[in-house]
C-alpha cells in the first residue's frame, strides 16, 4: 500500500513536469487552432486588399463625374434682435450652402439633393477639372430629397448607372 501510494506520486510529479515542459513548448509553437486563425485572418486581409483596389477603380471611374455644388440664397436676418420681424426691422443677407452631385448624361444633367439647392439664388457647379459652371435647378422632389441641376456644359463624362 505505501509504495502504491510513492509511485501514485512519483507519477503524478512526472505528469506535471512533462506538462510544464509541454507548456513551454506550446508558447513556442502555435496550437493547430492558432494555425487556423492565422489562415482566417490571412484570408480577411486579402479581401480587404481586394476591396480597397474595388474601391480604388470605382472612385477612379465616377471621380470625373462628381460635381461640386455651391449655392447662394437672399434671406432676410437680424443677428440682433430674434423679434426684430415683428417691428419690421429684418435685413438681407446672404446664406451659402455646399454640396455634392453627380453629372447623369452628356446633356449637363445633375443629380444633387434637394436640401443642397433649395431656395437657391445662384448655383456654381465645380466640375472635376476644377471649372466652375453656373447652374440651374430643373426639378425637385422634397419627399426623396432630390433634386436636378443643368449646366450649359455638354462635354462632360456622366456616371454609368447600375440598375
Amino acid at each position: 500500500m505505501f509504495a502504491r501510494r510513492w509511485v501514485l506520486v512519483l507519477v503524478l510529479l512526472a505528469g506535471m513536469a512533462a506538462g510544464a515542459g509541454l507548456s513551454k513548448y506550446a508558447e513556442l509553437s502555435p496550437s493547430a487552432a492558432d494555425d487556423r486563425e492565422a489562415d482566417r485572418l490571412a484570408a480577411d486581409l486579402i479581401q480587404l486588399q481586394n476591396t480597397s483596389k474595388a474601391f480604388t477603380t470605382v472612385a477612379k471611374l465616377v471621380g470625373p463625374s462628381v460635381v461640386g455644388i455651391s449655392m447662394k440664397r437672399h434671406v432676410l436676418m437680424d443677428q440682433d434682435d430674434p423679434f426684430a420681424w415683428m417691428f419690421g426691422q429684418m435685413q438681407q443677407g446672404t446664406q451659402a450652402s455646399l454640396g455634392t452631385g453627380v453629372i447623369v448624361d452628356r446633356e449637363g444633367y445633375i443629380l444633387t439633393n434637394n436640401h443642397v439647392v433649395e431656395g437657391a439664388g445662384e448655383i456654381r457647379v465645380t466640375l472635376a477639372d476644377s471649372r466652375e459652371i453656373p447652374g440651374t435647378v430643373i426639378g425637385t422632389d422634397t419627399d426623396t430629397d432630390l433634386a436636378v441641376v443643368k449646366i450649359g456644359d455638354k462635354a462632360q463624362r456622366p456616371a454609368r448607372l447600375g440598375n
